[in-house]
């Protein structure tokens, strides 16, 4: 799995390391078919060390290990919103551009979508976990999608997180 020396921060924090990455060229080369996943959680997540700088860590959660295990090596644009102050730093200073990752999952081109904390908020509190956790796991959740809170969630978070992801997907 991926760990924080493996990484390396500073080359994911340095614009000028985030080129196209070599699953980027291979995929455009008519090499195999790239995969493109958008979700929530991304396969690299950073937390801010001691020292102030953005440290990264393995993504968590079951969604992340499903779609690493899926992927297999797979040539893969992953686009995931920066939901942490540290994913936001790293998001913003890279502006679009692919995270560096370490060898072994040199076929990963991560991006990070970058919100205000408020808009992702928004999305996720009041859209992934208000809304849609009811409707995915088949429990009522009519009198909650006709709300007037969720229409501003969506609003104020959910369209700008799909607008945010959209610009990132190639």
């Amino acid at each position: 799995m991926l760990t924080p020396e493996g990484a390396h921060a500073t080359n994911a924090m340095n614009p000028a390391n985030a080129t196209a990455s070599p699953v980027d060229k291979e995929a455009l080369q008519g090499g195999r078919r790239r995969l493109i996943f958008v979700t929530n959680r991304g396969p690299v997540e950073y937390t801010f060390g001691a020292d102030g700088t953005a440290q990264p860590q393995a993504g968590a959660g079951g969604v992340v290990s499903g779609l690493l295990s899926a992927a297999r090596e797979r040539p893969v644009s992953w686009i995931s919103v920066a939901m942490t102050d540290a994913d936001r730093a790293v998001a913003k200073s890279l502006d679009g551009a692919t995270l560096a990752m370490p060898h072994e999952l040199s076929y990963l081109a991560p991006r990070l979508v970058y919100l205000p904390e408020t808009t992702y908020r928004q999305y996720y509190d009041g859209i992934s976990n208000r809304l849609l956790w009811f409707a995915q796991h088949g429990l009522p959740h009519a009198d909650i999608a006709r709300a007037p809170q969720t229409r501003a969630a969506w609003d104020r978070g959910a369209g700008h997180v799909r607008d945010g992801a959209a610009r990132h997907v190639s």
